[in-house]
């Protein structure tokens, strides 16, 4: 499931990952994803200062910092904070969805997979009967 891009998820599945965690709050789950699609996915680091941060999900940069302080007890994100003696570097940071998450996300998967299978299956039932009425007469014409 990627965007053509090796390693990089679709955004669908980032949000969709974002959205089993039930302890978020809407707009929690907003900065994750803007985070998530800056960066390229999960586990993928990215750069965004508050103020970029600020304008693409349209909180305030001090809402944005009060989230991002939320979203990183939740252990939704790691915020890995610049050294002192560089103040106007930007955090870097790191979606790394909890392991309920993750889980959750694997029985959606494979439920996914098991009606896809069953549906495949009914097909295959169904197909015989239809071939059988498209082919010619035994014997030519």
């Amino acid at each position: 499931m990627n965007d053509g891009r090796r390693g990089r998820p679709k955004l669908s599945r980032i949000i969709e990952t974002i959205s089993t965690g039930a302890e978020l709050t809407g707009s929690e789950r907003w900065l994750l994803v803007v985070i998530a699609s800056h960066g390229g996915g999960f586990r993928r680091e990215s750069y965004p200062g508050y103020a970029l941060l600020a304008r693409l999900t349209g909180f305030e940069p001090r809402s944005v910092a009060r989230l991002v302080a939320s979203c990183e007890t939740k252990n939704w994100l790691r915020v890995y904070r610049q050294e002192p003696h560089r103040p106007q570097a930007s955090n870097r940071y790191l979606v790394t969805p909890p392991a309920e998450a993750k889980i959750a996300l694997e029985e959606q998967e494979r439920a996914r997979k098991e009606r896809a299978t069953q549906r495949a299956e009914r097909w295959a039932l169904k197909r015989p009967a239809a071939d059988a009425a498209a082919a010619p007469p035994e014997g030519g014409l």
